[in-house]
């Protein structure tokens, strides 16, 4: 990413080691390739060669919404470079909402999605291998509740999916587009 800057404030700059962090009370930005832009951040921000933290996260980027902690774990800031297999994430969700158009910019096949998807809950993991819990999505008028294990991104005809769902509510209409995928 090469961003930008429009906008910053930032506040309680500190270097300490390898460690630096900031208080990111605004940043408007743009990324100069794709011109996705963000329209609104802020959080306490940490880097070392361990992690990249965002805490008490407020993003609204395009035309999403992420907020309230995610943290980046690694060994080495070389392995974000390779980030599928290396990185591990950990992130509390709440009130979070992707756009299609927003969420196709960083994963193939997003677009087929037709309406905002809703999250709240907490993941764990890789990419390639990924826990939510306490997990709460939703688009359209379908509502998943409960848990989703995936094992195999970002390939999804090579990814094993494990849902445990209770009290929930599903409108095929908004969810057809998982079918082509699905082997029963």
């Amino acid at each position: 990413f090469t961003l930008d800057v429009n906008e910053s404030q930032l506040h309680n700059f500190l270097i300490v080691g390898d460690t630096t962090q900031f208080r990111v009370n605004t940043l408007l930005a743009t990324d100069r390739q794709t011109k996705f832009s963000i329209r609104e951040l802020s959080t306490f921000f940490r880097l070392s060669q361990q992690s990249m933290e965002f805490l008490g996260l407020n993003l609204r980027a395009g035309e999403s919404v992420i907020s309230d902690t995610i943290i980046f774990r690694f060994n080495g800031q070389e392995q974000l470079s390779d980030f599928v297999p290396n990185v591990l994430i950990h992130a509390n969700l709440h009130n979070t909402i992707i756009r299609p158009k927003d969420l196709a910019l960083f994963a193939p096949g997003a677009d087929k999605l037709t309406q905002p998807v809703y999250l709240s809950g907490v993941f764990n993991g890789r990419i390639n291998k990924f826990r939510f819990s306490q997990m709460e999505i939703g688009t359209g008028r379908t509502i998943l509740r409960g848990s989703l294990d995936m094992d195999g991104l970002p390939d999804i005809d090579e990814t094993f999916i494990f849902l445990g769902l209770k009290n929930f509510r599903l409108d095929f209409h908004y969810i057809s587009f998982l079918f082509d995928h699905l082997v029963l």
